[in-house]
């Protein structure tokens, strides 16, 4: 699976990394580039939940921007799943 973000371009931000060293965005640098699981934007569940409904166990995630493109691979969190399973509307 693919997952692609393009971050809208802002006056705050010259480069993807950055807005990644800025730690706002729900992409980081923190020993490497991470995909942070509390991220406001909710993209580490997103992911996660997709891989879930996919029964995959690898994402890519790229964040594009029209200067460079940034890819991480991203692992299936089972504990995560089980976390929600017995939610109701999960």
């Amino acid at each position: 699976m693919l997952e692609i973000k393009c971050p809208y371009p802002s006056d705050k931000w010259n480069s993807l990394q950055d807005l990644f060293t800025d730690k706002t965005y729900d992409v980081h640098y923190t020993d490497g580039v991470q995909l942070s699981p509390n991220g406001k934007r909710g993209y580490y569940t997103q992911v996660q939940l997709t891989m879930e409904c996919t029964n995959i166990q690898e994402c890519l995630l790229a964040v594009w921007s029209a200067d460079e493109t940034i890819t991480l691979l991203i692992n299936n969190n089972k504990g995560l799943q089980r976390l929600h399973k017995g939610k109701e509307g999960f």
